[in-house]
């Protein structure tokens, strides 16, 4: 995330607690529905898979021009 500055968005997708700080530094955090809830709650929104996330950000459903 240095390289890449403000030129870039960025997208993370964890399930625990040693995910969490990758989570908060990204501009788009994301969890999975089995994960805890004290993670559930620092995240945008959860999913099932990662394709889900995937087709998410590829279908519009987070602005991706800053």
């Amino acid at each position: 995330m240095h390289y890449l500055g403000d030129k870039h968005r960025t997208f993370g997708i964890g399930d625990s607690y040693n995910d969490l700080s990758m989570i908060e530094m990204c501009d788009v955090g994301a969890t999975f529905h089995f994960s805890d809830l004290s993670i559930k709650e620092k995240v945008q929104k959860s999913y099932s898979y990662v394709y889900e996330f995937i087709d998410d950000i590829l279908g519009g459903y987070y602005e991706l021009e800053r």
